[in-house]
């Protein structure tokens, strides 16, 4: 398989994706402070990498060789934007991640977010 340019970013979006994925990850870690693990997580960080630091959320077909390996993967990350699209044209930009979790839509962003991270992990290159 073609080595990627910005392996970082994959690295990153996975990480995001194994966020989004999991609802109890979600509910305590969110706006909360872990001090055990002297971390802070939130929805927001997930939404300004998608669309703020990256292209994958306007453009992720420029993804490929850089983040993503092929149009599989732009598929995959294309459904996860569609769902939050979906949810934020219902609900605006402005709601508790606690309040987006809620929902009925939520459910949509979990299981996109679980086949986007199984197509990925589907990729990546063997020991």
């Amino acid at each position: 398989m073609t080595e990627l340019s910005s392996p970082h970013v994959r690295a990153q979006l996975i990480n995001y994706l194994i966020g989004l994925a999991d609802v109890e990850y979600q509910l305590a870690n969110w706006q909360i402070f872990n001090h055990d693990k002297n971390t802070y997580d939130e929805f927001d960080y997930t939404v300004h990498f998608l669309y703020d630091d990256t292209y994958l959320a306007d453009n992720p077909e420029l993804a490929i060789g850089d983040s993503l390996y092929d149009q599989e993967e732009v598929q995959a990350v294309t459904a996860i934007i569609t769902v939050l699209e979906k949810i934020f044209g219902r609900y605006g930009l402005n709601l508790s991640d606690t309040a987006y979790i809620a929902t009925p839509e939520w459910n949509e962003v979990i299981t996109s977010a679980k086949a986007a991270l199984a197509v990925l992990r589907s990729h990546e290159p063997g020991p």
